[in-house]
């Protein structure tokens, strides 16, 4: 018999020919071994539970495409999380997460990958491995740094490094020709590598709340950058490049900071200028 909510009436037969297992905060406290008897599904949703363990036998579940495991306290995953090669979403935000198995960078079909509120100090490395990556989110962990290879993920459009505690970008950052938003607030960040500012497909870019006590020009110089979040950081004036930007829709800036004056006939009448009265202030 199935031990997992909602399904101890069903045959074996029934089982495989469920395509969704959607139980959410339902202080569910273990994934039954017998979970490889969904070996169709493909969408799982165990969100907002009690879950510790997830059992090897998920490895079978070869046409899964999303699992959703967020807030549940499950400090490790196992390596079988390799095997799912059809794996498209992967949801572990808020999982008490120490490390991850590296297994898990074997997922080249992996499009979006969450990792949000966790422990984790490092990213290896083989995350270069996930070719078909779009999406990552990595805030608010406790990461020192972040690896070269981040720059062989040429699919990827977001990447949230927020909340961290990194003082280094890598260069490589600059060849995610495809990326469009890149959130960097709230970390121990002095510079910036100058390819960054050669994204040209960059829509938003916050740098809040970091120790960068210079801003090149060329950030308003972003073809197609309309959101820029500068706020509390060591410069306190800003040029007045600013003005000519012509794609830039709204700048973030904190009550401390100064712009140079321009002609007026220079000044992009779309932009809007926020200022943040504290650190903490939302900033997108």
């Amino acid at each position: 018999m199935m031990r997992l909510c909602g399904f101890e009436t069903y045959t074996d037969v029934q089982l495989r020919e469920i395509k969704n297992i959607n139980i959410i905060n339902n202080s569910l406290n273990e994934i039954p071994n017998e979970i490889d008897l969904f070996a169709n599904v493909v969408n799982i949703w165990f969100n907002n539970n009690m879950i510790m363990y997830i059992p090897r036998e998920i490895g079978y579940l070869k046409n899964l495409k999303l699992l959703c495991l967020d807030d549940n306290p499950l400090r490790s995953i196992n390596k079988e999380i390799g095997l799912l090669t059809n794996l498209e979403e992967l949801d572990l935000k808020n999982c008490q997460l120490e490390k991850l198995p590296y297994e898990i960078f074997n997922l080249t079909k992996l499009k979006i990958l969450n990792l949000s509120c966790n422990y984790l100090t490092k990213l290896p490395r083989e995350v270069e491995n996930l070719k078909s990556i779009e999406k990552i989110w990595i805030d608010n962990n406790q990461l020192m740094s972040i690896p070269e290879s981040i720059g062989k993920l040429v699919q990827l459009k977001e990447l949230d490094l927020s909340s961290n505690r990194l003082q280094y970008i890598p260069d490589t950052l600059g060849t995610l020709s495809n990326l469009s938003l890149l959130w960097m607030q709230s970390n121990q960040l002095e510079s910036l590598p100058p390819s960054i500012f050669k994204l040209q497909t960059i829509t938003l870019l916050n740098l809040g709340n970091n120790n960068i006590s210079f801003l090149p020009i060329d950030v308003f110089h972003m073809d197609n950058l309309q959101e820029l979040v500068i706020a509390w950081n060591k410069f306190k004036v800003i040029d007045s490049e600013l003005y000519k930007a012509k794609s830039l829709k709204k700048i973030f800036l904190d009550i401390n900071q100064t712009i140079l004056k321009t002609n007026p006939m220079t000044i992009n009448p779309e932009l809007i200028i926020f200022r943040n009265s504290t650190p903490n202030d939302e900033m997108y």
